[in-house]
């Protein structure tokens, strides 16, 4: 019997994206130890959940996917677009996918040092992962580092 992940593949292969394949890393990452302690963390937040702010275009909702990003304010009203799950869910409990009021509470309570004033959100259902790899990883990244972000939480959805 077929895993999820080859009856994923083969969905999107036969659907819309006939040479899909899934990203296969040969080696895991290399480690990256907190330089601070947690509790002087300064923390990012990324999510795969589609959030955008008023005002911001939606996500794409084709079948290719929508490789870029959308940053907007910790405490900023947001909207959900995404193709890979309902988003009813997201707007009935948005902390599920954007935990923003879990990290400030964290923040208060001193078991974070301090939350980024800025989220980055992506769609998470990328399934041609070039312009996300080549532009928006990079520009994410060093969105992160202009914020001082000691620790990136991703928060996949």
């Amino acid at each position: 019997m077929a895993g999820f992940a080859e009856r994923e593949r083969a969905r999107v292969r036969a659907s819309f994206f006939p040479t899909f394949e899934w990203v296969d890393n040969a080696q895991p990452s290399r480690r990256n130890r907190m330089r601070v302690p947690l509790a002087r963390a300064r923390i990012g937040l990324i999510s795969t959940s589609g959030a955008y702010a008023a005002g911001q275009a939606r996500f794409s909702q084709g079948t290719e996917g929508d490789g870029s990003h959308r940053t907007f304010g910790l405490s900023e009203p947001v909207r959900f677009s995404h193709g890979g799950y309902d988003t009813r869910r997201a707007y009935r409990d948005p902390e599920v996918v954007l935990p923003r009021r879990t990290l400030a509470a964290l923040a208060d309570e001193g078991v974070l040092g301090s939350v980024s004033d800025r989220v980055f959100a992506l769609m998470g259902y990328i399934p041609d992962t070039s312009l996300l790899l080549s532009e928006t990883a990079p520009e994410v990244a060093q969105g992160l580092i202009a914020d001082g972000v000691d620790l990136a939480l991703l928060v996949p959805t």
